[in-house]
């Protein structure tokens, strides 16, 4: 037995079935095993190349809008993204801010070096929400133009400041404002392919959430790129994503491998969706494997096992929750004005001997309907009582209900004839969410490994934070994923995102934390 100090104790010729007790106070330090173990990266203070961003956190009572969410939906942006902006051979860095915040656009000198630019346009667009941001090719002309994902939980439904915005270049790293179409969804995931063939750069934009009203599906778009103006063709080409579901990621990628982009998305209380594409058309995929539901937050396409077909990491909550999910017992939301008033009612459900019970107790439970008070009088009662008893057959039989049947992140291995294997990642990866993945040959070695970053710290008041993660690092060995065994903590804070860059020629690691700035980490 080690002991974190190192200590030790050894016990020898030891009987079978017999219970053992090991103490502290026996162990040991001259016998302690030392591990030593290099360092993977260096921290370098962000300031140190010109970089003072801070980023800001929403204040809002979610709660005050539906007392039982599981979480926070007012904080779900990591707008985060790297590039060559201005076509000099050196990446830049945007990274979005919240109500109230400008944007930043730092653009990368040959010294390594960071210079704050547009700054006036971002500051007059700090009105608005940055959920998610990508640089693509809007208009065709071989540099990149800029796509923010926006909206908030905390403003009304149908505001115009839940409208996305499109960023044009306008030569050397300067931006002006371009159009889309009318968009009044809080969204989040942003995709980009040629989906028609015709030389340009067309849009997949996921709904995220409906302010007051998780966890309704908001709409989701597909947008069709005529000549750098942007056309909603969700109706003519992609139906059945129109209302999906929570979307947080989604990515093109031809998991068929017959020459065109398919469409994959993830995001809670929905599985990892396939949309094949078929000329430009796009409808969901028939695919017996993939039953599984989940809180799923990121999704990377990568050809890990080098087989020559796009493999899938998808990022959920992790198993260490209170929630504990599977197949045969899912986790339960029901939704519906139970009270007749102007909120929108949610409760979460489990089952015990095939009877459903509420998961939250009877004084929130009471607090978000007030009429429970007079229907259930005493905590006990409550207890007994079954999701029927609380709230009614008629309310519970005409709710939206959805599901979720694990928490778990997965390695989705594509077998290359229309199935996949969905393998849960090790243990040490489900200590917490896995928010965004970075895949890099950290140790030079020859194989990319996989980076899982993620934590949350806005959790409803009854379930603690998930924090126990501090980031992971997965390597392939002889076809199984296992824990990198150089792996360092990658944060020790609430983080979000991650993005690699060259600077000054050297791999770095950008980390996203809310209520603070970026972390950069050297590669060794």
């Amino acid at each position: 037995m080690v002991w974190n100090d190192n200590k030790s104790q050894t016990l020898t010729n030891i009987e079978t079935n017999k219970r053992l007790t090991l103490s502290y106070s026996k162990a040991k330090k001259e016998n302690a095993i030392e591990k030593k173990e290099t360092p993977l990266f260096d921290d370098v203070a962000a300031s140190s190349l010109g970089i003072n961003y801070k980023h800001q956190s929403v204040s809002f009572d979610d709660y005050s809008l539906q007392l039982l969410l599981p979480q926070k939906q007012s904080t779900i942006d990591n707008a985060l993204t790297v590039a060559d902006v201005n076509n000099d051979g050196l990446d830049d860095i945007f990274v979005g801010n919240t109500i109230g915040f400008p944007a930043e656009l730092y653009i990368q000198n040959t010294s390594g070096t960071f210079v704050k630019t547009n700054q006036d346009l971002f500051e007059k667009d700090k009105a608005y929400n940055d959920n998610n941001a990508l640089f693509f090719d809007a208009d065709n002309d071989n540099d990149l133009d800029l796509y923010i994902a926006s909206g908030n939980y905390s403003q009304p439904e149908n505001s115009a400041l839940l409208q996305d915005r499109l960023y044009i270049i306008a030569g050397k790293g300067n931006f002006s404002k371009g159009r889309l179409p009318k968009m009044l969804s809080v969204t989040k995931a942003i995709a980009v392919s040629d989906i028609d063939n015709d030389g340009d750069q067309d849009l997949f934009i996921g709904g995220r959430v409906i302010p007051g009203k998780y966890p309704e599906a908001p709409k989701s778009y597909l947008l069709e790129n005529r000549n750098g103006n942007f056309i909603n063709v969700t109706s003519k080409r992609a139906k059945g994503i129109q209302s999906i579901g929570l979307v947080n990621d989604a990515k093109f990628s031809d998991y068929d491998n017959d020459g065109d982009a398919d469409l994959i998305l993830a995001g809670e209380w929905m599985p990892v969706s396939f949309f094949n594409n078929d000329k430009g058309i796009f409808t969901k995929a028939d695919l017996p494997s993939n039953t599984i539901t989940g809180w799923f937050q990121s999704l990377k396409a990568i050809d890990f096992d080098a087989d020559g077909d796009d493999d899938y990491f998808v990022g959920n909550f992790g198993k260490n929750n209170k929630f504990h999910p599977t197949e045969n017992k899912p986790l339960h939301i029901y939704a519906n004005n139970f009270d007749e008033n102007s909120s929108y009612d949610i409760a979460l459900s489990k089952s015990s001997d095939g009877i459903l019970f509420p998961i939250r107790g009877k004084e929130c439970s009471s607090q978000q309907t007030p009429f429970l008070n007079d229907k259930i009088k005493t905590y006990k009662e409550f207890a007994s009582s079954s999701l029927l008893d609380v709230y009614g057959e008629k309310n519970i039989e005409s709710a939206l209900h959805l599901e979720a049947s694990s928490f778990s992140s997965y390695y989705i291995k594509n077998n290359g004839n229309g199935s996949f294997e969905f393998n849960p990642l090790p243990n040490q990866v489900q200590f917490g969410p896995t928010l965004d993945f970075e895949f890099l040959d950290l140790d030079k070695g020859g194989s990319v490994k996989a980076l899982g970053i993620g934590s949350m710290y806005d959790s409803e008041v009854e379930t603690i934070r998930y924090d126990a993660s501090q980031g992971y690092i997965l390597t392939q060995n002889k076809h199984k994923l296992k824990v990198f065994k150089d792996v360092m903590s990658l944060s020790n804070v609430e983080v979000k995102a991650i993005e690699s860059i060259f600077i000054k020629e050297k791999l770095h690691l950008l980390l996203l934390s809310p209520n603070k700035g970026l972390r950069i980490l050297k590669v060794k």
